[in-house]
């Protein structure tokens, strides 16, 4: 299999478990904000809980992607590199396997939480919420490091970058505000019905420059720190993405366009955008904005990935297009199925405590 192809299998995963997450973290990150003065926590909480219904979908294709480590990570096929104890394929899938399971009970555990503190608001509810809040955010960080190092930092064994799992993990957040932006515009039009507020699609939007402005730099503090040093041992990533045979005398590489178009549509235009007040208060152009920053971070999780190892551009194969047909497919149905599911379950569960 072409690694370029596998890659885009392999961004699709990160995408949809960063989705099933982020609507989860977007609900701590606004409760722990609403504990101290802010209002919008309820319009958002409906909405961004249901995507927590992809987890099953993420497990899958982990699955899928252990079940393959020559295709997954390139590395493994060269007998002629020194792996450290982080590499040791067993201890990879246990800790792969075992942090999605503990980021699944933690994302529900919250989910529920936050349906009993409204529907019995009180002060032991809402410091369990809070509590389990606080530790959404923990588990975000602890799991995006370790998806960090694990799919991107470490498929060129020796190269790292300290700052590269906040700028993985911040990035995959701005990433999932905009497609929450774009759901929600999606569903208000084909429904007819106001899913969001218009002042809650302005403070997302808000959020979108913020975290626009945080991915900036974050992306610049890595790039200079490694392109000021120009150690070869580190330079070496960052100019394979760049220049043919990582050579500046040789031109542009093969996915070198990539690289440039994902600096575009994360920083330039974003940033470009959102500071006008007419756009973050028209909900149309918002969602724009967020369709813009979920295509740039999904062209910057492909060029990290496939850029050290394939010159293979996306969505030039079939097997290409058949993942994102099929994956969109499952997202859009695991979604549904959430919609369907979530008030049944409360229903059965929590429809005693709700009647006291």
């Amino acid at each position: 299999m072409e690694f370029g192809s596998w890659s885009l299998l392999m961004v699709a995963f990160l995408l949809v478990v960063y989705i099933a997450q982020g609507g989860i973290v977007l609900s701590a990150v606004v409760h722990l904000s609403h504990v101290s003065g802010a209002r919008w926590r309820a319009d958002i909480a409906p909405h961004a809980h249901k995507t927590g219904f992809l987890f099953p979908l993420a497990f899958a294709l982990l699955i899928i992607l252990l079940s393959s480590p020559e295709n997954t990570f390139p590395y493994y096929a060269d007998a002629s590199l020194h792996l450290n104890a982080w590499h040791n394929y067993t201890f990879l899938v246990s800790r792969e396997v075992i942090m999605l399971l503990l980021v699944t009970l933690v994302s529900f555990a919250f989910v529920w939480a936050n349906e009993r503190h409204d529907r019995n608001p009180c002060p032991k509810t809402q410091m369990a919420l809070t509590l389990i809040a606080v530790l959404v955010l923990f588990i975000y960080v602890m799991y995006g490091t370790m998806l960090a190092w694990d799919f991107e930092m470490t498929l060129t064994p020796g190269w790292h970058s300290p700052i590269y799992a906040p700028y993985f993990f911040i990035s995959n957040f701005h990433m999932y505000l905009g497609i929450f932006v774009v759901s929600a515009y999606v569903l208000r039009c084909c429904s007819k019905t106001q899913v969001l507020t218009n002042n809650t699609f302005n403070y997302l939007a808000q959020m979108m420059l913020g975290f626009t402005l945080l991915w900036v730099y974050l992306f610049f503090a890595q790039f200079l720190t490694i392109w000021y040093a120009n150690l070869p041992e580190e330079i070496v990533r960052l100019y394979v993405m760049i220049y043919e045979d990582a050579d500046q005398r040789k031109g542009g590489a093969p996915l070198s366009s990539l690289f440039w178009w994902f600096i575009v549509l994360k920083s330039f235009l974003p940033f470009s955008l959102l500071i006008f007040s007419y756009v973050r208060h028209t909900t149309a152009m918002t969602a724009l904005v967020g369709l813009l920053i979920f295509i740039g971070t999904a062209l910057e999780r492909y060029t990290w990935m496939a850029s050290s190892y394939s010159s293979h551009m996306p969505l030039t194969s079939t097997f290409d297009w058949m993942v994102a047909l099929i994956v969109s497919i499952l997202v859009l149905l695991s979604w549904r199925a959430g919609t369907w599911a979530e008030p049944r379950l409360y229903q059965k569960f929590l429809g005693k405590e709700g009647a006291q």
